[in-house]
């Protein structure tokens, strides 16, 4: 058993475990605020089930304001979390917590109609800033910084090494030289690696590939093929 649970806990990356803490925190602060006791998961799922109703219902911010729908979430999820680990119970798909499920997708909606439903992306870097960053200098492989910018750059952007997880352990073992079914060679990681989005094993089909020309841009692929072919097998530089 112990071994189980350790493993579930090595699946959940450093930001789950940290949104799990966060989101149990929030509820003590409101059982506190209500003058109840704080220990929660001892609670009958009965009795669990109707204050997870009003603690919906009622849940603020510091300031006082409703959470946006994707804090909400997140502290509902966080709770689940915490209560199957502990109490092996599912707040989700128990149908004794249907109930409290029903005035959970109720406040989405409420939070939906005032607007904090709304999700805020990051815009994709647009042609013209690429063309900018390929024709300023900044990518001159030929310069010792231009070089590392470019490698530090084209690493993170193709090979979708998001928020920089992993970047630092990468060394030239890491990658790999493939050919695609049409001749074309690529380069891809040699094995899977775990980001805060990606806590199972990738589907092949979705990995991501850097090819030598991407569009009118020249990508590192040659410098990359050549320096692992040229390394010994005792080097372990790192690759950033």
């Amino acid at each position: 058993m112990d071994d189980i649970n350790d493993l579930n806990d090595e699946k959940d990356s450093i930001n789950t475990k940290r949104a799990i803490k966060q989101g149990v925190r929030i509820m003590k602060e409101y059982l506190v605020a209500k003058n109840l006791e704080t220990d929660f998961e001892n609670l009958p799922p009965v009795e669990l089930d109707i204050l997870l109703e009003h603690f919906y219902i009622d849940v603020r911010t510091k300031k006082g304001l409703l959470y946006k729908a994707s804090a909400f979430t997140l502290i509902k999820f966080a709770l689940n979390k915490h209560l199957m680990k502990e109490k092996n119970l599912d707040l989700q798909n128990d149908s004794t917590f249907a109930k409290s499920n029903r005035i959970y997708l109720s406040v989405c909606t409420k939070l939906k109609k005032e607007g904090l439903a709304m999700k805020v992306h990051k815009e994709p870097i647009t042609d013209g800033d690429m063309r900018r960053l390929y024709t300023c200098g900044v990518f001159d492989p030929s310069t010792p910084t231009g070089l590392l910018q470019k490698v530090w750059f084209e690493v993170m952007f193709y090979l979708c090494r998001r928020g920089r997880q992993n970047l630092r352990e990468m060394n030239f073992e890491s990658l790999k030289v493939v050919v695609d079914d049409d001749g074309f060679e690529y380069i891809t990681m040699a094995k899977d690696e775990l980001t805060k989005n990606h806590r199972k094993a990738d589907d092949p089909a979705s990995t991501a590939r850097m090819y030598a020309l991407i569009g009118k841009f020249s990508t590192i692929f040659f410098k990359l093929k050549y320096y692992t072919l040229i390394l010994t097998l005792t080097c372990t530089f790192r690759l950033l």
